[in-house]
């Protein structure tokens, strides 16, 4: 939790979550 606060208040958090989601998005295709 705490990480995802101090995330948020990065400008670049949007990036950050489209990364995640990209990543988990090729995971499940992989798979």
């Amino acid at each position: 939790m705490f990480t995802r606060t101090i995330l948020r208040s990065l400008p670049f958090s949007n990036y950050f979550n489209q990364f995640l989601f990209i990543l988990r998005g090729l995971q499940s295709y992989s798979m």
